[in-house]
């Protein structure tokens, strides 16, 4: 649907104020909408029927957490739900559970030993730039639910343990040699 309303460079928040399209506000939301989007395609290319349901119930958290970025400080009070203590110990044990049940990588992980795991990588890095762009905000104090914040730094690290069983055989990348040789090579 288009308007025409933003052809001049703004745009409305979800609390009603009219911004830049280029404020950093819009551009953590932007980071965020491409990082759903990244979850999608992971969520379609991921095998496990359990993957799938664990992906998507990340993406409707995500609508959480753009609810709130997309609203001034001032107007969260209006929101049916924000990012709470309670996301961020479940989303912290779902962490805890998942390291559990992976032993870490010996090197360093190359991404994209699959598609899935690849999409699952990615996801992951586009998750850690709009955590980035959050901690800006916060550093304004345009964005004050420390929730919110802790809620993201988990979510980049459960999409990195996540990605590991999806690989088919696990091969990380041996840490540089000392003689300078190669990069790194397979460990088998």
């Amino acid at each position: 649907m288009t308007t025409g309303a933003g052809d001049g460079g703004d745009t409305f928040l979800l609390s009603g104020e009219r911004v830049a399209k280029d404020c950093l506000r819009i551009e953590a939301c932007g980071h965020l909408d491409e990082l759903v989007a990244a979850l999608g395609v992971a969520r379609a290319a991921a095998q496990p029927p359990a993957v799938q349901r664990e992906l998507m119930a990340l993406q409707r958290a995500l609508f959480v957490v753009g609810a709130e970025l997309s609203t001034t400080p001032g107007g969260r009070r209006r929101l049916q739900r924000r990012v709470d203590a309670r996301m961020v110990r479940a989303l912290e044990a779902r962490r805890r559970a998942l390291a559990a049940q992976r032993p870490p990588p010996r090197g360093f992980v190359l991404p994209g030993a699959s598609l899935a795991e690849a999409y699952l990588h990615f996801a992951r890095a586009v998750a850690r730039r709009c955590e980035c762009r959050v901690v800006a905000l916060a550093r304004r104090n345009e964005m004050t639910n420390p929730h919110l914040l802790a809620w993201l730094n988990r979510l980049s690290y459960v999409l990195w343990l996540l990605a590991r069983p999806v690989r088919p055989s696990s091969r990380p990348m041996e840490k540089k040699r000392a003689s300078g040789q190669r990069l790194g090579k397979s460990a088998s």
